[in-house]
């Protein structure tokens, strides 16, 4: 929780098939659900976890019924009589997970029941703007980030806004598996570019001196390939940095609006 690498790890663990079937929050993180979202809207993923939001007080309950659950688990309790405890504490957590009545945006403490499918997510309760600014996509990859965008805005927000900004910084640029390559891939092949001066946080393996630097040629070179697949899409090339106020011509002004994702 807090950075980025969250929905890097989840994306990854969903695309080779070993992410857990459910996971349980107190309240709601969009950034881990971004993982899910992604796995969703750009890789078409048919096997994404729910991710419930389940508030304090049920979140309370499983906690206590966890503990119990290990102490009497020495004692020979099946998986099968751990989910009736649950059951009995109004808490139906077997029965939201199999019966898919929760996904990945669940919202807290209204305990209602989200769409399924992608198309579903997308069409209900959209408003004018966010149709018209889907209408206006010009390519595919205009349309995956932007329904990833609005779907995140609407999972963290009960009636989101959006602004104009000036620039924006990219943080999500390390190199945790294959699929994060292949996010950026998919997004440059489908006729990605950026809109606005959009600078990249830095990468995994030193992009010249990674052999100085004994880093393993392999790692070496799909960092590279993660950050050539940014530059493909029209980031800056000379940035590579967590600190994108230093550099020329990106020192914020008063009033700007900027979008940047990092966590120095």
């Amino acid at each position: 929780r807090g950075s980025c690498t969250a929905s890097q790890v989840l994306l990854e663990l969903i695309l080779q098939n070993k992410a857990p079937k459910a996971i349980i929050l107190r309240d709601v993180d969009g950034l881990l659900c971004v993982g899910a979202i992604v796995a969703q809207e750009v890789f078409h993923h048919p096997k994404v976890p729910d991710i419930l939001c389940v508030g304090d007080d049920q979140f309370a309950s499983i906690q206590e019924f966890v503990n119990a659950a290990f102490t009497k688990r020495k004692s020979g309790t099946t998986a099968t009589e751990r989910f009736g405890l649950v059951r009995q504490n109004k808490i139906a957590m077997s029965d939201t997970i199999d019966d898919g009545v929760f996904s990945c945006d669940t919202v807290p403490s209204t305990g209602a029941a989200v769409p399924s499918s992608d198309e579903e997510i997308m069409t209900s309760n959209m408003t004018i703007e966010e149709r018209e600014m889907l209408d206006a996509c010009e390519n595919e990859a205009d349309r995956m980030a932007l329904r990833v965008l609005i779907r995140y805005a609407k999972l963290t927000m009960d009636e989101p806004k959006y602004l104009n900004v000036t620039k924006a910084h990219i943080d999500g640029t390390t190199y945790i598996g294959p699929g994060g390559l292949e996010f950026v891939t998919r997004l440059a092949n489908a006729g990605g570019k950026v809109r606005i001066p959009t600078t990249l946080n830095a990468v995994s393996a030193d992009r010249r001196r990674w052999k100085k630097y004994g880093i393993e040629p392999d790692y070496a070179l799909a960092s590279i390939q993660v950050g050539d697949a940014y530059i493909k899409l029209g980031c800056e090339e000379s940035s590579f940095t967590c600190a994108p106020y230093l550099l020329p011509h990106h020192t914020p002004q008063l009033g700007e609006q900027l979008v940047w994702g990092e966590s120095n």
